[in-house]
């Protein structure tokens, strides 16, 4: 506060000396305001209102009345600075608006704050947790304002001078003029939760001040009507309703798994507690919005919740955007019924012509699809409807299909007891696929169609791909494992892949001894991204030039480094091309921290709208291995996934001996056996934590392409 006023000083004094130079220019200072707080009042207790008279500013408190002794030190910090600005209007003619905030809640309130903690003691019991009771000031009546009333605020004294040359510094109450108790508060949030829930906790300081005086503190709001033309608007049940909305979405971002088995009871009561809050939502909007709920594309309405397409497992009921795959994922989902594991690929190019896997062959002994091996499976569902390939509708080769009459019927026998109940329509076969055409935007198809992409995420390529890395809605409940594979890739052996994501890491030795604990497991599965051709080798024939990144992914790769940076390198990546390939991934559709790990980097890639998914997939590899290591630290536990305590980066310098004395000879060997064991821990397989709130550890598992039995096809055209 000090510092502000005295760089404003000096502004004066070099509009001054530049006056006295002849420059007749008039300084005009910017108008500065400043908060302040309530707290520079002496809350009243009961008692002492009873002898009101006697009292300097009884409630509701005015600006225009002494103020005795501040609240608390926070108060007294806040008078200090109104102090500052008085001295500073006297001495240098600065002139200043203080505001007098009351007790500011809504979104984005900070933790330990009054209404912060009720919200998630509230959502905490409603959820059959243990919530904290906050009963020490249950009784104190204070005046709660939300915070688009206090942005309103600020934004008319930004705009408020008082006639005059120099008019005198002014102080305003931001409030409501009412006065609310957390008691009342409480019973107001928890209308909204039906259900029993488990009774808070009562803290241990309730019991020290049981025999404490409720206070009093609201504002007069006199001042500010007539002056700044200020009046909150947004009534106390409405904004916690706001903020209690907002701490749900927090505390589930995602939803809760569609896929679980819950109760009648309490999917109703879920939905319940959204019809609940959105109709107590709905005054304000109704005033100043038109009775208009919130665009999914409106991320200031929705005040930062995310939003997801409804063909996402991370998206939630009541808010999601529709796009081209909703009834493409309710069709696979019934084509994959009954299907144990299913392996898939996206080609959504409108000029395709042929998906390359379904036309290559690699040997007898190779098993690149699910179900093969059996005599009995040939044209059965296990090999040709538990491989799924999503193709554009638009693309000559759907329409060669059509055509061509490249068409199968299911099985009379396949659909008993699944869930689709039988009527398929006829389904396309390419080699080994089961194609499923998907509408895509075209040149000559109307906007309706083309606007079925649209989504609150910039760009297009990950709402192209969702199935790609969020495939738990697209396939059925008996799914245990979805294989994504790019058109260009053949898996070796599919069934081999699909054993060792089932044995998940090796239980060679107890977690105290630096193995693997029993009830570990795998979520997700890929590999490491195949050496770079170096263009500045001898012979090389790779292209000699670097392409520059696009805006979006330039500003992820960016950001991501200075996190880096600040991490002292403990992340994957790094270099200028990501160092995991997610040309293929084998996701475990089993566990609901699984699935909330595929919305994390799900939505990580989403917001970035970049062209590719893998920087983003090694920025959340990276952050949950980090927690899970901090945690089992914490724990004290041994971190038996990462004995070396490092990470895997290729590039990563060794040590030397340094000093002037180090001969450039020395030099490079030590670069060229650094970049060696880089390449060598490339090599090798690496385990990577995820956090989860159960007992079971998932873990990521990257594995060398040769592995993983992964066989690009060159000829495939990206």
């Amino acid at each position: 506060m000090e510092g502000i006023l005295e760089e404003m000083r000096l502004m004066l004094e070099r509009a001054a000396a530049s006056s006295s130079d002849g420059n007749n220019e008039k300084m005009h200072l910017p108008q500065f305001v400043y908060a302040s707080s309530h707290e520079v009042y002496d809350a009243i207790s009961a008692a002492d209102e009873q002898t009101s008279s006697q009292q300097p500013n009884p409630t509701p408190f005015q600006e225009d009345k002494p103020i005795t002794t501040p609240s608390s030190l926070h108060g007294t910090a806040k008078l200090i600075d109104e102090v500052l600005a008085s001295a500073y209007h006297s001495t240098h003619g600065i002139y200043s608006v203080g505001l007098r905030f009351f007790s500011v809640y809504g979104p984005w309130d900070a933790p330990g704050t009054e209404v912060f903690d009720l919200a998630e003691s509230v959502i905490a019991m409603n959820d059959g947790q243990v919530g904290s009771e906050h009963v020490v000031y249950d009784e104190d009546v204070n005046d709660y304002v939300y915070i688009d009333d206090a942005v309103d605020a600020i934004m008319s004294a930004m705009q408020y001078r008082p006639p005059g040359a120099e008019p005198p510094p002014v102080v305003f109450n931001v409030g409501t003029g009412k006065g609310s108790t957390l008691k009342d508060m409480r019973n107001d949030a928890t209308r909204h939760f039906p259900g029993p829930g488990k009774t808070a906790q009562r803290s241990a300081k309730a019991d020290i001040h049981a025999q404490r005086q409720p206070t009093r503190s609201y504002a007069s709001t006199a001042r500010s009507e007539s002056h700044l033309g200020f009046k909150a608007r947004m009534p106390l049940s409405e904004g916690l309703a706001h903020t209690l909305a907002w701490h749900r979405d927090r505390s589930f971002p995602y939803g809760r798994d569609p896929n679980a088995e819950e109760s009648f009871e309490r999917k109703s009561a879920d939905a319940a507690i959204s019809e609940s809050l959105a109709r107590a939502t709905r005054g304000v909007n109704e005033e100043f919005r038109g009775g208009e709920k919130c665009s999914p594309l409106d991320r200031e309405c929705l005040r930062g919740a995310p939003v997801f397409p409804c063909a996402s497992e991370c998206r939630r009921a009541e808010r999601c955007t529709p796009s081209a795959w909703d009834d493409v994922a309710t069709l696979s989902k019934m084509v994959t019924s009954g299907c144990d594991a299913v392996l898939y690929t996206i080609l959504l190019e409108e000029d395709a012509e042929q998906i390359p896997s379904a036309t290559t062959t690699i040997g007898a002994d190779s098993l690149p699809y699910v179900g093969a091996g059996l005599a009995e499976d040939v044209e059965k569902r296990t090999q040709s409807r538990c491989n799924i390939a999503f193709v554009s509708d638009e693309s000559p080769l759907v329409q060669r299909l059509r055509s061509e009459g490249e068409e199968y019927l299911e099985d009379e026998n396949a659909n008993e007891g699944s869930e689709s109940g039988g009527g398929l329509p006829p389904l396309l076969r390419h080699g080994f696929w089961t194609v499923l055409p998907v509408p895509t935007p075209s040149s000559n198809t109307n906007a309706k169609s083309s606007a079925s992409w649209m989504h609150a995420f910039d760009g297009t390529f990950v709402l192209e791909y969702l199935p790609k890395v969020s495939p738990g809605h697209f396939f059925g409940s008996s799914v245990r494992y979805a294989v994504y594979a790019a058109p260009s890739i053949l898996l070796a052996n599919i069934p081999k892949l699909l054993r060792r994501m089932e044995e998940g890491p090796p239980a060679t030795a107890d977690s105290g001894s630096g193995g693997f604990p029993e009830n570990a497991s795998t979520a997700i599965m890929l590999s490491a991204k195949r050496p770079a051709c170096d263009p500045a080798q001898r012979g090389s024939t790779c292209a000699s030039t670097w392409t520059r990144l696009e805006k979006n992914d330039a500003l992820q790769s960016s950001m991501y480094n200075m996190i880096r940076v600040a991490l002292r390198g403990d992340m994957l990546g790094g270099g200028l091309d990501p160092v995991i390939d997610s040309s293929v991934l084998v996701h475990s559709l089993r566990e609901e921290d699984s699935r909330l790990f595929r919305c994390d980097f799900y939505g990580e890639a989403a917001q970035w709208g970049a062209s590719s998914d893998e920087r983003a997939l090694e920025f959340i590899f990276s952050l949950h291995d980090l927690w899970s290591r901090a945690v089992s630290h914490w724990s004290g536990g041994k971190v038996w996934w990462n004995a070396d305590g490092g990470s895997w980066t290729p590039g990563e310098e060794v040590e030397g001996d340094g000093g002037e004395e180090e001969t450039v000879e020395n030099q490079r060997r030590r670069l060229a056996e650094s970049i060696g064991n880089a390449e060598k821990k490339q090599q090798e397989e690496k385990w990577m934590g995820i956090l989860s709130a159960t007992e079971t550890q998932l873990f990521t598992h990257i594995l060398p392409s040769e592995v993983m039995g992964i066989i690009h096809l060159d000829d495939h055209r990206r």
